[in-house]
């Protein structure tokens, strides 16, 4: 799962930008500030569902140096549907990064 996501998120991602011939290390940056993105809105959108009592537990459930046994077991409890709050992120990503690339040209074609 985790490299059909990763694969979703690059597929497009370069080639929108105009990264494809770019360095190594500048598309792996890229693609790092595009996940981290995506990251922070599936986490918010997490919190935001969350019921109060569960946010708490969250919050000390993602600390550094929690098992990840314990935060697979927190999201199966708490977001049994994270695989499609994650494949949305990354589709409202794009989304959105499409938006903003065709305002670019729109506005040097002026």
């Amino acid at each position: 799962m985790e490299e059909e996501l990763k694969s979703l998120i690059e597929l497009d991602l370069l080639k929108l930008f105009d990264m494809e011939g770019a360095a190594e290390e500048e598309r792996v940056a890229f693609l790092q500030r595009c996940m981290d993105d995506i990251f922070a809105a599936v986490v918010s959108r997490i919190k935001e569902d969350l019921p109060e009592d569960a946010k708490q537990e969250f919050n000390d459930t993602f600390k550094d140096g929690v098992p990840e046994e314990r935060r697979i077991a927190f999201l199966q409890k708490y977001v049994p549907d994270i695989n499609e709050m994650i494949i949305n992120a990354i589709l409202a990503f794009k989304k959105s990064a499409q938006g903003a690339v065709v305002a670019i040209e729109a506005s040097s074609d002026e």
